[in-house]
């Protein structure tokens, strides 16, 4: 996996940052990385790609996630997140999740699109009728 880090503090030479990924569930190691970084005039940007044993894929089916470390000697950044592809598909339209055509349920989106906004809650209905009939001609036209 590729992580792009930016380190800010004091100008410091032969500093090492490292990247450890874990298994959320099991908290089992599958991958590290240590570097040396610099900084200078206040940050460092370091750009590596971890390697991870055995990757498993995110899926709704199988909702895989891993734990990212990131730390140095004065601080650890912890996040946690899920490796997939996704792309859509220029010839059909189509959603593509990890290799696979992957159709969306548009009531999924509908109330998304209401929950994406908090402040409008209070004065907007969640089904916005003209909203909803838009995005279901979008969603029947990719098939």
């Amino acid at each position: 996996m590729r992580v792009v880090a930016e380190v800010e503090g004091l100008d410091a030479k032969d500093s090492k940052i490292a990247f450890r990924v874990r298994e959320s569930a099991t908290g089992r190691e599958v991958g590290t990385f240590e570097t040396p970084y610099a900084i200078k005039d206040g940050k460092s940007v370091v750009d590596v790609r971890v390697p991870i044993q055995d990757c498993r894929l995110w899926s709704p089916e199988e909702p895989f996630l891993y734990d990212l470390e990131v730390s140095t000697t004065a601080d650890a950044l912890h996040c946690r997140f899920g490796m997939r592809s996704f792309r859509l598909d220029s010839k059909t339209g189509y959603a593509i999740l990890n290799g696979k055509t992957i159709f969306f349920e548009a009531r999924m989106w509908c109330i998304h699109r209401f929950l994406r906004r908090p402040a409008a809650r209070a004065t907007l209905p969640p089904w916005n009728e003209q909203w909803v009939r838009k995005l279901h001609r979008t969603f029947k036209s990719m098939h």
